[in-house]
């Protein structure tokens, strides 16, 4: 991970395109670039419609082995 944008920061809610656009705009990147993590599926599905790649977290289940499988399906790995 190279970075994030807290909405917060922004003042620009989820699922505002424009908080995804922020990111792009402050790390200089394109959305093909990303992949968007988060627990509600309506902001995963924004993130998808603007070109990232992304995944719906269920944090109650503890689905953390099914976002470790979907980062490695999406060649996404982790360098020390």
């Amino acid at each position: 991970m190279d970075g994030w944008v807290v909405s917060c920061d922004y003042h620009i809610m989820k699922p505002n395109k424009e908080i995804y656009v922020k990111l792009f705009q402050t790390f200089n990147i394109h959305p093909e670039q990303c992949f968007f993590i988060d627990d509600k599926e309506e902001n995963v599905r924004i993130a998808k419609k603007l070109g990232m790649k992304g995944f719906t977290l269920d944090i109650k289940n503890h689905d953390f082995d099914k976002l470790i499988e979907n980062l490695k399906e999406n060649n996404i790995t982790y360098k020390k």
